[in-house]
């Protein structure tokens, strides 16, 4: 048992236990209250901002209009090209490698869907084929996807001049 110098109590006796309706054992310590450096810096947040996380949307979710962006995409090998261990692997089976693309979270946007295929735009210009069995794809926020797109087209203005 830690004991705090001076007199004051243990960090056992401050301790209380939590949410013991759930059967949870767990100890909850208070927080003791320390002035820093850290709290001479002003930050400030406004209340109502938030948090936007892209899910993973189902390609027969995708709408044309969508904001959409690639999470992760998967190429097949034939086993026989793997040189590892070819008694794990039978000789039918491909090997599949998934990686994170390197323009992750740009976004496209759907203009046409016949599934499994999907034409997608980049806020770039370039026009972008994608097969779903072979990428993962997220649904983006329109107020991220938006503010991207505005400084991509500032930015191929400013390229033209």
């Amino acid at each position: 048992m830690l004991l705090a110098a001076r007199g004051r109590r243990s960090l056992a006796m401050q301790a209380s236990i939590v949410d013991p309706s759930e059967g949870r054992n767990a100890i909850c310590f208070p927080n003791p209250i320390r002035h820093t450096k850290a709290d001479d810096m002003k930050t400030y947040t406004s209340a109502n901002s938030e948090t936007r996380v892209g899910r993973s949307v189902a390609p027969e979710d995708l709408r044309c209009g969508d904001f959409v962006s690639i999470l992760s995409e998967i190429a097949e090998y034939p086993s026989f090209l793997w040189n590892e261990d070819s008694q794990l692997l039978a000789p039918n089976e491909p090997v599949r490698i998934q990686w994170r693309p390197d323009d992750g979270g740009m976004p496209l946007k759907v203009k046409a869907i016949c599934l499994p295929f999907v034409f997608a735009k980049a806020p770039t210009g370039h026009q972008r084929l994608l097969d779903v069995r072979q990428c993962r794809l997220v649904r983006l926020s329109t107020d991220y996807a938006r503010s991207v797109w505005k400084a991509f087209k500032r930015q191929r203005k400013s390229r033209k001049k």
